[in-house]
């Protein structure tokens, strides 16, 4: 065996061992997503093949996954790491609002309301992410509409439960600096 005759085998030993550490890493991140609260009430069948549609994405500590202002056509499900959304102050301050951690999801307001987003997103540590947008849901909807409605559903919750999350810290902020919140009033 000659020394490139070498390298070549080493390079391929190393190539299989980088296939097979993905696919150990898809088929954890598959198992994850499926026991998670999106997907949860989809048939097993449904829930895998939206599943296997998602679009898997790496960032950096601190690479910016989107922009205020930015076009909003999915919402983005935590495998790995860290998300926070922060808010730029007028001033160029960031404001940190909120960290997602793996098995929780972000960017669906934009996603379901057809609008762009209204904050920014970024890594707070190395992370992977699944995305889910809005033509795979629409093939959803065309192919199982009941599948579909049980996705909303679990999104509305998510939505309702951060919702009351956000109500809560600032009913806080608001005790803590002695003001009220002014009453809701219909639009």
């Amino acid at each position: 065996m000659t020394a490139r005759d070498d390298v070549t085998a080493r390079d391929d030993v190393t190539a299989r061992d980088d296939v097979t550490a993905r696919d150990d890493v898809t088929a954890r991140d598959d198992d994850a997503l499926r026991g998670g609260a999106l997907f949860a009430a989809l048939e097993p069948e449904v829930a895998e093949a939206l599943i296997a549609r998602l679009t898997r994405r790496s960032f950096t500590a601190g690479e910016t996954v989107f922009r205020e202002g930015d076009s909003g056509h999915s919402l983005f499900i935590v495998l790995e790491g860290e998300i926070e959304l922060v808010r730029v102050a007028a001033s160029g301050e960031l404001l940190h609002s909120v960290t997602f951690a793996p098995g929780t999801w972000f960017g669906e307001v934009a996603l379901l309301g057809v609008t762009t987003r209204a904050i920014l997103a970024r890594a707070r540590t190395d992370a992977r992410l699944a995305e889910l947008g809005s033509r795979q849901l629409h093939e959803l909807y065309r192919a199982d509409p009941r599948a579909y409605a049980l996705l909303a559903m679990n999104l509305a919750r998510g939505l309702a439960r951060k919702l009351q999350q956000s109500e809560g810290r600032l009913a806080g902020v608001l005790a803590a600096t002695g003001h009220r919140a002014a009453p809701l009033r219909a639009e």
